[in-house]
């Protein structure tokens, strides 16, 4: 016959109570699973300059032909992070230090020309701090495309 659960605690003579040692134990394991957990979620968050900062990068462009030769175009299809298409005209670009759908202001900090482009795809992770890459549309409007890398300031509107 099966017994109930505090007959067997009672037959081997063992308290229901933890003693202090089991709960200060059990304290320092769920302390160092909540800390662990802490510094995993702060890690792994983007790095969002403040609203009115203004940040100096390199900016490149690129368009659904240099996507082709470099062979990322066959592997997304043309779709963006942000789930759309791309097109070289639009004027959009790619970086990691704004969140999708945030609309900056780029300058041209040789010519003082800008563009105001909306976040729509994401930059790989080699130029994650130090560039921002354009539509070619974008580029156009503020330099050469000759011209390839230039330097921008860049000013997050919304």
């Amino acid at each position: 016959m099966n017994k109930p659960p505090y007959e067997f605690y009672k037959e081997m003579n063992t308290p229901l109570v933890a003693t202090k040692e089991q709960k200060q134990g059990s304290f320092i394991f769920w302390a160092y699973i909540v800390g662990v957990g802490v510094i995993c979620l702060f890690s792994s968050c983007q790095m969002t300059p403040a609203r009115a900062e203004e940040i100096t990068l390199k900016a490149s462009w690129y368009s659904t032909q240099s996507l082709r030769k470099e062979g990322t175009y066959a592997y997304s299809h043309g779709i963006m992070a942000n789930g759309g298409v791309f097109r070289d005209d639009r004027l959009t670009c790619a970086n990691r230090l704004y969140p999708l759908g945030s609309m900056l202001r780029i300058t041209n900090l040789a010519s003082g020309k800008s563009v105001i482009v909306e976040t729509t795809d994401r930059i790989g992770k080699r130029f994650a701090r130090t560039r921002c890459d354009l539509s070619k549309g974008a580029f156009s409007q503020i330099a050469r495309l000759e011209q390839g890398v230039i330097s921008v300031k860049i000013e997050r509107l919304s």
